[in-house]
């Protein structure tokens, strides 16, 4: 009898992603799930979601998509339930190594992709926040080479690593790949943004303190602002107050944390939701 992989998700008191179907029985366990179809199916990236505190996973799907095999994305709650599936990719083999969440609420994703010249090439490919495809970029030469990591760097951009075949010393090298600041998904984001008329931070770079300003198109809009460092970590959330569309709403940031302690200095990242619209802009704080 064929035993088909399926992916299992195990919350314990760390985050443990793997393939095969067993449940370990220790106390600290608070739930698993499992997700897939008849074929094989694996996770091999997850992350937890700052803005919900969901879990994002990313592997490759044989039950679903193009066929051979699909770049397979789920998104799920806090408590592991499917917001959303997606599949990437062609008839070929196609797979997914990394995934983390984006500034902009939405996802970067690294692997390979087969279908476009008969061989790996690098396959990075950013989403927004639904899953929906912004862009994809291919890397690599004439070899297979493939992305296992990947991660959004303090200017916006991309750090990327894996292995590479058609270049370097010899049968496969480590490969090490920097992009530009991601101005596409930050113009995408503003395109989606009709909710935020206005949003200033003055001044900035900060020593002690800086000023927030933003205006919506509607009154009382709820809005939900929060502040992440580069690892994508929430350190500060505002509860601030009903918007007027007519003038700014101004809120006071000292740079301390929730629970007040003073942040180090360095790049943080300020989100603005208004009416499931976000706005996402970059604070240096300076010492």
């Amino acid at each position: 009898m064929i035993l088909f992989n399926r992916i299992i998700l195990t919350i314990t008191s760390s985050l443990i992603l793997g393939f095969t179907l067993q449940y370990a029985q220790t106390p600290d366990t608070l739930w698993t799930k499992t997700y897939g179809g008849a074929e094989n199916d694996a996770g091999l990236s997850v992350k937890q979601t700052p803005y919900d505190n969901g879990y994002i996973i990313a592997g490759y799907t044989r039950s679903f998509g193009g066929g051979g095999r699909d770049v397979y994305l789920i998104k799920t709650d806090e408590n592991g339930n499917p917001d959303w599936t997606k599949t990437y990719g062609g008839t070929s083999w196609d797979c997914a190594h990394s995934v983390q969440q984006t500034f902009d609420g939405g996802y970067i994703v690294a692997g390979y992709r087969y279908e476009l010249t008969g061989h790996a090439d690098v396959w990075l490919l950013k989403t927004d926040s639904n899953g929906d495809t912004l862009w994809t970029r291919i890397y690599g030469g004439t070899a297979n080479d493939q992305a296992r990591s990947v991660q959004q760097t303090s200017d916006g951009g991309y750090i990327i690593t894996g292995y590479i075949e058609s270049f370097g010393a010899g049968a496969r090298d480590v490969w090490l790949l920097k992009t530009e600041p991601d101005t596409l998904s930050l113009a995408e984001n503003q395109i989606r943004n009709p909710q935020i008329s206005f949003l200033g931070i003055s001044p900035n770079p900060f020593e002690e303190k800086t000023s927030i300003r933003y205006q919506t198109i509607n009154d009382n809009t709820d809005i939900k602002m929060q502040i992440y460092d580069i690892t994508g970590r929430l350190v500060k959330t505002f509860f601030p107050p009903s918007t007027n569309s007519l003038v700014p709403t101004v809120v006071s940031w000292n740079g301390r944390n929730n629970a007040g302690d003073k942040l180090s200095s360095g790049v943080y990242f300020l989100t603005l939701e208004a009416r499931n619209y976000a706005k996402t802009t970059k604070l240096l704080l300076i010492k």
